[in-house]
């Protein structure tokens, strides 16, 4: 059988990556609509993407460290939740959703 703690690490990297992207994703597009849009709305999307981009990395972390513990203990992953999952897709569709409102006020 194949070490599964390698399978473990290069998801949690794979999640680690999606995360800082969502967070930086968002800073990079409050910069840039800012001053194109009058209002909160791209310091808001900024920190709603940033926020749950952040919670995502933290539970992603946590989730990674149980996984290790529970190779070492037993040689077994225990199952998980799919919540990051479920926060990455939540920031990433509601970035996609800012930046096609942003797109069709600007014409």
């Amino acid at each position: 059988m194949a070490d599964a703690g390698l399978a473990a690490e290069r998801t949690f990297l794979a999640w680690q990556r999606s995360a800082l992207a969502v967070v930086l994703g968002s800073a990079v597009a409050a910069r840039y609509f800012l001053h194109m849009v009058n209002g909160p709305m791209p310091a808001l999307l900024a920190i709603a993407g940033g926020t749950l981009g952040l919670v995502a990395l933290l539970w992603i972390r946590r989730r990674y460290s149980v996984a290790v513990a529970e190779l070492l203990r037993n040689q077994r992953l225990p199952r998980f939740s799919a919540a990051p999952l479920a926060l990455v897709a939540g920031a990433v569709s509601m970035c996609a959703v800012a930046a096609g409102v942003f797109v069709f006020l600007m014409r």
